[in-house]
């Protein structure tokens, strides 16, 4: 049995009995509810959980009916009673229990890979609502291409991409005009140097040196010329010489 019906007078009473759970010869009543499923604005379905069967998913629909569905994931539960129709459906917001009602981001959705008890755990029960897509975007083996298509183009236009993006990587980027401090500084560094490589500073460094050994060298010169013609005594003084 994977469905039941029931009177609308005796709606509470199934679900009464449908939560009975016995635990130690007594008797527990736990149902939970899971949330709401909205089609197009419309209320289409309310999901309960029961703890007494593995077939703990309860969705009640408009009609009077209860349909039994293991934990299964919530799309492919919805699937299983919308079945074709579920195609042209798309989630477009899932609102929180948990958090108060709050919209859940589409980051922290992940309606697809979720089942029902994931959802129930992360919170509390939702109200998912699904909408019909435009005529457009249906699957048309005609108007679509297919997969492979899809993705050989998707591929050709990532490698296009990224081949633009890395042979010119300053394309995307707005010119900015730069600030005088920088313009300073540029033209500051582009101006010609007298001293441009290591071997000018050499070059620089051996004048200096032979400089200095000249001056040395002439100072030295000049002593002896001195000690030539003066007479020096132990205490400086100095006596010129008689070359004659």
């Amino acid at each position: 049995m994977t469905s039941i019906n029931y009177h609308p007078d005796r709606r509470n009473d199934v679900l009464h009995d449908l939560s009975l759970l016995s635990i130690c010869g007594q008797s527990v009543h736990k149902l939970e509810t899971l949330g709401t499923v909205f089609i197009n604005n419309r209320k289409a379905y309310n999901v309960f959980r029961r703890f007494n069967s593995p077939y703990e998913i309860l969705l009640e629909s408009d009609d009077h009916t209860i349909h039994f569905h293991k934990n299964y994931y919530v799309l492919e539960s919805l699937h299983r009673l919308l079945g074709s129709q579920m195609e042209h459906l798309e989630v477009v917001a899932v609102y929180s229990y948990r958090h108060h009602g709050a919209l859940v981001s589409p980051e922290a959705c992940h309606i697809p890979t979720l089942r029902w008890d994931e959802l129930h755990q992360m919170w509390s029960g939702a109200s998912i609502y699904l909408e019909s897509r435009p005529q457009e975007q249906w699957a048309s083996p005609i108007a679509s291409p297919s997969r492979a298509e899809e993705q050989d183009d998707y591929t050709s236009h990532e490698s296009e991409s990224e081949s633009d993006a890395f042979a010119s990587p300053a394309a995307s980027r707005p010119e900015v005009p730069e600030t005088p401090a920088k313009q300073a500084q540029a033209s500051a560094a582009h101006t010609p140097s007298a001293r441009r490589c290591l071997s000018d500073r050499f070059t620089a460094l051996l004048q200096k040196r032979t400089f200095s050994e000249m001056e040395s060298s002439e100072s030295s010169d000049s002593e002896e010329s001195q000690e030539d013609t003066c007479m020096i005594l132990r205490n400086g003084t100095r006596y010129p010489r008689n070359l004659h």
